[in-house]
């Protein structure tokens, strides 16, 4: 069957926990893939089957990134409209992993956005590990959220919309 989307695409971005990589998979299906260094296996494990439409996902009408989870271990966001969905793995009674959806963000409401038909809709276009902040660009500015605690900071009135790589530096106290 040809759908006429490329069976897969990469997601640039990659998540680092520990010793562990993870890489968003996008095409035909949605996946995460997982290096573990010190087991040295590889592993995929699919995304939800209700959260992945190919057709919408192509046309810009849903966006995903791959995060920290609340407390710990691996997560996903879905930017769906003025909504965001915060999924995380969890290991259920029978000790198996499974996507769980322990909450969802109205970006209307939490960043006071206009959602009515002359405001575009926001895009995801950064991330920073360290303190998971997720960036994003609206009509009316650049925002940045933190994913746990749902602080949000407005960063710029005007930006272009493309990627941001943010940027952060530590350094160890003098004597």
């Amino acid at each position: 069957m040809n759908t006429g989307y490329p069976p897969l695409t990469v997601v640039v971005l990659v998540l680092w926990l520990g010793i562990v990589f993870f890489w968003l998979l996008l095409g035909v299906r949605a996946a995460i893939l997982e290096l573990d260094l010190d087991r040295q296996s590889l592993a995929i494990e699919d995304l939800p089957p209700d959260v992945y439409y190919p057709e919408a996902d192509w046309h810009d009408k849903r966006q995903f990134l791959i995060t920290h989870a609340d407390g710990g271990g691996i997560g996903f966001v879905v930017l769906l409209g003025f909504s965001i969905q915060l999924w995380k793995r969890e290991t259920n009674s029978d000790g198996c992993a499974e996507w769980v959806l322990p909450n969802t963000i109205k970006l209307n409401n939490l960043l006071m956005l206009r959602s009515d038909i002359d405001t575009g809709l926001p895009k995801i276009v950064g991330f920073a590990e360290d303190d998971n902040p997720m960036f994003l660009g609206t009509d009316d500015g650049l925002f940045m959220v933190h994913l746990e605690t749902l602080h949000f900071k407005k960063l710029s009135v005007r930006m272009d919309q493309r990627y941001n790589y943010p940027f952060t530096i530590f350094y160890p106290t003098g004597p």
